[in-house]
């Protein structure tokens, strides 16, 4: 068995979820570890956030109810849910 093959990100099928915004929980998760770690420094920072429709019963809640994304402040420090503000003096 050669585990670099099996470790390797399914392109195709990442591109698949990114481009439609949809698929299946398992084609989701099996991408999801496939990916390689990432510094902590590389993931400070603000980061807009987009919902891939897996036929949870919560899929489309999230754009409705403002969400932008993430923020990643420090490692000890992170916002894993950011909403956009509303603006009070709108009439």
């Amino acid at each position: 068995m050669n585990l670099d093959n099996e470790k390797k990100v399914n392109k195709a099928l990442l591109n698949e979820l990114l481009i439609n915004k949809k698929g299946d929980i398992s084609d989701v998760l099996r991408v999801y570890d496939q990916l390689e770690p990432v510094s902590l420094d590389f993931m400070m920072g603000r980061w807009t956030g987009s919902e891939i429709a897996t036929g949870h019963s919560l899929d489309g809640m999230l754009v409705p109810s403002g969400w932008y994304g993430k923020m990643f402040i420090s490692p000890e420090e992170v916002h894993p849910l950011v909403f956009f503000a509303k603006n009070l003096n709108s009439t």
